[in-house]
């Protein structure tokens, strides 16, 4: 199913969507952490600092930026949106959906890029 099909489907309102999108993206303590040790290895410069990315020994904080209205009605009327806006969306409708409908989401299939 599609991400219009499963928010009509379960009459999903872009309002709870929005709020679902911000608690998701929403920056914790460990986030915080995670982007002062980030800076940190950022401010040495030593040689080392690019490779400690590439091993993933420090990992990427969330964004702490949601999903606008203007991007979910683009993703509602069928528009393009980025790949990084239909992960947030299908966080987001993961999270706003009951228990019991939430196998019904697979992020890959929401949003079906036509080949041209």
């Amino acid at each position: 199913m599609t991400f219009v099909e499963v928010v009509s489907k379960h009459k999903v309102k872009i309002e709870k969507l929005l709020r679902a999108s911000a608690a998701a993206e929403a920056q914790s303590a460990e986030d915080l952490a995670l982007a002062a040790k980030r800076a940190a290895i950022r401010k040495d410069k030593k040689e080392g600092a690019p490779a400690a990315y590439k091993e993933g020994s420090v990992g990427k904080p969330k964004s702490g930026r949601a999903v606008t209205r203007i991007q979910l009605k683009a993703a509602l009327a069928g528009g393009s949106v980025s790949p990084r806006v239909r992960g947030k969306l299908a966080r987001a409708l993961k999270a706003a959906l009951p228990a019991a409908a939430q196998s019904e989401v697979d992020a890959r299939k929401l949003f079906v890029v036509p080949k041209a």
